[in-house]
């Protein structure tokens, strides 16, 4: 039955029709759910506005066709339901606020017919029908309906009361002709042509849809003279159609196209009933002609449309389909064929436990069917389906209720697209996710992943052992919302950050009180950049490096040791070499009581003075470890602090019958730093060259400039240094193992000192060497004092 409603008119409620499949057909496109252009196509086609009315805001929206029935241009759009009620006529317009509103308390269908003024004054009748939709809290929220101008209708009823008149009143043909426009509806003209007579006359009307002259029309013509304004095609089947209505008597229809006054042809309907004598001849033949033009243009609208989706329905990749409430199918494309295995007849009509051949898919399907009819939701799912070949195939249904015009679920319409391939590369990337897990899972580091919130999007379970915590906690957390230390999650948050604006690596090390007891990590970061160069996530790999850090500490300490050891002994040893050395100097002021003497105590003399530099050496070596040794700087020129090496080490090199050559620039090249412990350096350097250079060797010292450093060479001939202790030649008492019978006395010191005090001026030393008995280039490099 159909819902009651509000009403402020006559109009009875309209039944719902559905029509029945026809046996092995296809269904029409009537019954698939239309899209809004369709809808609104399908209205306008049929003369009827659609509306909506947002009963919250009160904005109303109007399609083209309405604005047609009121007679309003695009400009002249009403925005809220205000305005449309101007239009009512006034002694309407109070019954249809009242009718409306009680249909929207009573939630019961809206139905009225009444007058609208447009803006010319002309009146039209209209019928107007709506239903509002309601929120979960119940308040109305929206409405939604149709308008059909219905003021033929209207004029028609009126004709009918002045029919009544005309049956007491007016001539009995007269009275015909009236009764068939009625009945016929839009009329564009009447005729009646007496038979027998061939007398054939029609008002002015029909003369002016044939292009006839309306006098001559009046009086009368004949059969032949009208039927010279049909179109030549259409001729052949009018002549059928009246003859065949001639002869058997009754009701007659035809559609035309006839040539107007302006001589252009238009589509009419031609309308009329034979009347029949008594020996069955006709006599009389009485009509009206309909203009159907609108119609055989909407109906075209309509073919174009229908064409229009089911070309669009077979373009669609995958499968389009529809089907009734017991699930035989409606309509399908070719995809569906092609998926099925089998010939449109063989599934139009039918389920899908009737054409499938798997019938425990068919079963799903079907109900995965039901329940969306059911819900009136529309719903997607990953459905699996058997190919015609048995292979298995996954396809990713859209499904959605097919609902009639009162709204009631009438079946389901759906599309589909075939997702096997992207099923399978998901369950590939399942399966490698498990293995990395399982591998992860493995490692002793801890391995997590984080996203741009800093949330923990992947974590081994290393990260249990660390920390206690179950690793199905950490995912979707921060280290914050997990309760870490706060001072352990700035370390972190910052460093996360850091890593993800800058796009680069980077680590962290911190300490942690683990359940095992206090140990340290250490954090290496690896961004993970998209397609557009963005970090998506960090990768960070925790390592536990207690035993290193251990380890560290306990070589500190060793050095510590070391250091202050090194420093005893210097001590130790300086303080009986200062009264050696006094008494070697008075031995010298009283005189050798012989040669022998005398020989004995230059000996003595060159022992200590050697035996002071190594203890100074020592010494220094030691205090720098300790932090002891303070520079004095000043701006210094690289040259003056070359000199100044030179004449303290002149005497050994040419005691040993080198050649010296020295390269000094014109420019001073002025560092800072403290010129004793620079003159320092390089009499160590030049010392080592002269030591390790067999007689009669050569000797260059260069000073130059390179960019904003100053650079000094101290090269030799040589015994040069082996491939495998250029790594080491500057720690603390290494010497070459091949020259040390060359070290004249030397502890393996002097270089380990060189490159201690270099790196407190901000320089660099370096080695090189071809090999043994290639000699040896050792470069230090400092920077340049501002404006050197």
């Amino acid at each position: 039955m159909a819902d009651s409603g509000a009403r402020c008119g006559d109009t009875p409620t309209q039944a719902t029709w559905k029509p029945d499949l026809p046996p092995g057909g296809l269904a029409p496109l009537d019954l698939l759910e239309p899209t809004m252009d369709h809808i609104r196509l399908a209205l306008e086609a049929s003369g009827t506005g659609l509306w909506t009315w947002d009963l919250r805001t009160e904005a109303v929206g109007w399609s083209a066709e309405c604005f047609r029935i009121h007679g309003l241009g695009g400009d002249e759009k009403p925005e809220h339901a205000a305005d449309f009620f101007l239009l009512v006529h006034p002694h309407d317009r109070e019954r249809v606020e009242r009718t409306v509103r009680a249909a929207i308390e009573t939630r019961s269908p809206y139905e009225c017919e009444f007058r609208v003024v447009r803006p010319g004054g002309e009146t039209v009748w209209v019928e107007n029908r709506g239903r509002a939709s309601y929120g979960p809290d119940g308040e109305p929220q929206l409405m939604m309906g149709t308008v059909v101008d219905i003021s033929l209708r209207k004029r028609a009823a009126a004709a009918e009361e002045e029919l009544a008149l005309l049956h007491r009143h007016a001539a009995a043909e007269h009275a015909e002709r009236v009764q068939l426009a009625l009945d016929a509806g839009a009329i564009i003209g009447t005729w009646v042509w007496h038979v027998p007579t061939n007398h054939f006359a029609a008002d002015a009307l029909f003369a002016r849809s044939f292009g006839l002259d309306p006098r001559e029309c009046r009086e009368g013509l004949s059969l032949e003279q009208v039927m010279e304004s049909i179109h030549p095609e259409d001729l052949p089947r009018v002549r059928d159609a009246i003859a065949e209505s001639m002869a058997r008597g009754g009701p007659y229809r035809c559609e035309y196209r006839v040539r107007r006054e302006d001589g252009l042809y238009h589509w009419i309907e031609a309308n009329g009933r034979v009347e029949l004598g008594a020996d069955g001849a006709p006599l009389r033949f009485p009509g009206v002609l309909l203009d159907i033009g609108e119609r055989r243009r909407a109906e075209a609208e309509r073919d174009q449309a229908n064409a229009l989706l089911r070309t669009f329905i077979e373009a669609v990749p995958g499968v389009v389909y529809a089907k009734d409430s017991a699930g035989r199918m409606l309509v399908a494309n070719r995809g569906v064929l092609d998926l099925v295995g089998k010939p449109a007849e063989q599934v139009i009509g039918r389920t899908d436990a009737e054409f499938l051949d798997d019938s425990a898919q068919a079963q799903v399907v079907m109900a995965n069917d039901r329940r969306i009819m059911e819900s009136g939701m529309p719903q997607k799912l990953l459905e699996e389906v058997r190919l015609p070949d048995g292979s298995p195939a996954w396809w990713l249904s859209s499904k959605a209720p097919l609902r009639a015009a009162d709204g009631a679920v009438i079946g389901l319409i759906g599309a589909s697209i075939d997702v096997t391939d992207r099923v399978r590369m998901e369950q590939t990337l399942r399966e490698r996710e498990r293995e990395l897990q399982t591998l992860a899972d493995n490692l002793p580091d801890i391995v997590a992943r984080f996203d741009p919130g800093l949330r923990h999007v992947f974590v081994n379970t290393a990260v249990e052992r660390a920390t206690g915590i179950p690793r199905e906690d950490f995912l979707g957390r921060t280290n914050r919302e997990l309760g870490m230390p706060a001072q352990l999650c700035d370390l972190w948050d910052a460093a996360l950050r850091g890593a993800f604006e800058r796009n680069e690596r980077g680590t962290v090390e911190f300490a942690y009180d683990t359940p095992a007891g206090r140990r340290h990590f250490l954090s290496r970061f690896l961004p993970e950049a998209g397609p557009d160069g963005q970090v998506r996530h960090l990768l960070s790999i925790v390592s536990d490096i207690t035993q290193q850090k251990e380890g560290e500490e306990a070589l500190r300490l060793e050095s510590q040791r070391k250091d202050e050891f090194l420093a005893t002994l210097a001590h130790e040893l300086r303080n009986p070499l200062a009264p050696i050395r006094n008494s070697v100097q008075l031995l010298r002021r009283v005189g050798p009581a012989s040669p022998h003497a005398g020989k004995a105590v230059d000996i003595l003399d060159r022992q200590v003075v050697h035996m002071v530099r190594l203890v100074d050496d020592l010494l220094d070596v030691a205090r720098i470890g300790q932090g002891k040794v303070a520079l004095q700087v000043a701006r210094v020129s690289l040259q003056s602090a070359v000199e100044a090496a030179l004449e303290t080490s002149r005497p050994l090199v040419e005691a040993a019958g080198h050649q010296l050559r020295v390269e000094l620039p014109a420019q001073p090249l002025q560092v800072k730093g403290d010129p004793v412990r620079l003159a320092q350096v390089f009499v160590n350097l030049l010392n080592n060259a002269a030591k390790y250079t067999p007689r009669g060797g050569r000797i260059t010292v260069a000073v130059e400039r390179a960019g904003d450093r100053g650079v000094v060479r101290v090269a030799d001939t040589g015994n040069g240094i082996p491939a495998h202790m250029l790594g080491t030649v500057f720690d603390l008492f290494v010497q070459v193992r091949d020259h040390a019978d060359q070290a004249q006395g030397g502890l393996g010191i002097g270089l380990s000192l060189v490159r201690r005090l270099v790196e407190m001026h901000g320089g660099t030393v370096e080695v090189h060497s071809a090999g043994p008995g290639l000699g040896s280039t050792f470069t230090v490099s400092l920077p340049l004092a501002e404006g050197a």
